[in-house]
């Protein structure tokens, strides 16, 4: 079985699949009603835990990987949710199963991935400033492509 290594000691390949299992339906449900079901998050976010308690890894360091979907809730939560709330449970359910560091990196891409579709929204004037574009489809873009790099490299 392929490991790899992340913040959260070792988690198997197969553990993206708990996120991407999640990210699917909810990014979809992001982009056709600008909702996001709490319940497959929480389901997601328990999976993930149990996967990394089973595989022996450090509470602390597991807890660690929320630390990005924290950050993002509290954003939102200070804004008025100018970031939607659900971006950072989201966030936070794949910290729990891959680890801070991956998190960070998935969070990474998908914010650039979300910079440049709006600077091209922006650009060809289909959006202002006030727009509010779906998040949870940027993550599962930023989630596929991390987990394509850990793959091949």
């Amino acid at each position: 079985m392929l490991f790899l290594p992340v913040t959260a000691g070792f988690v198997p390949l197969w553990a993206w699949l708990i996120p991407l299992g999640i990210l699917v339906p909810e990014a979809v449900r992001d982009i056709k009603d600008k909702t996001i079901y709490l319940s497959p998050v929480i389901l997601g976010s328990i999976a993930g835990l149990v996967v990394n308690l089973v595989l022996g890894n450090d509470i602390a360091k597991i807890l660690a990987g929320c630390i990005p979907g924290a950050f993002l809730f509290l954003v939102s939560v200070i804004t008025g949710e100018c970031i939607g709330r659900g971006d950072g449970e989201v966030t936070a359910m794949i910290g729990l199963t891959i680890g801070l560091t991956e998190t960070i990196w998935v969070l990474f891409i998908a914010l650039m991935a979300a910079m440049f579709v709006c600077l091209i929204l922006l650009l060809a004037k289909k959006a202002g400033r006030k727009s509010r574009i779906p998040f949870v489809p940027f993550l599962l873009f930023g989630t596929i492509l991390r987990a394509g790099m850990v793959i091949l490299c």
